[in-house]
């Protein structure tokens, strides 16, 4: 008989634990008080209206090409998941021990 877990929460670490945990053999049920996954990255729609929770930006995709090869899958390049010219920049300027964190928008 396979051991169960249960992962609460289905934010990218919930999900990616899930994925690793079943991968190893272990029969893995996921708790999530939200409608659908997503955690940090949930959309929100409010009278008819999306808004992203966030990331918008995913710096590193080969994790996700990780969990799908442990899934025995091969992820799909979409055009929700291809590679873009970023069209910010984010310079971080350290003085008088505090960071200051600019958003510069490259045109």
């Amino acid at each position: 008989m396979k051991k169960k877990i249960i992962v609460i929460g289905s934010g990218f670490g919930g999900l990616g634990a899930a994925i690793r945990l079943a991968a190893k053999g272990y029969d893995v049920e996921i708790f999530e008080k939200l409608d659908k996954p997503g955690g940090r990255a949930y959309v929100y729609e409010v009278n008819g209206f999306k808004f992203d929770g966030g990331p918008t930006v995913i710096t590193a995709p080969f994790l996700f090409d990780e969990l799908f090869a442990l899934a025995g899958k091969k992820r799909k390049i979409t055009s929700l998941s291809k590679p873009l010219t970023p069209s910010t920049g984010y310079l971080i300027i350290k003085k008088n021990f505090l960071i200051t964190i600019l958003i510069l928008i490259l045109l």
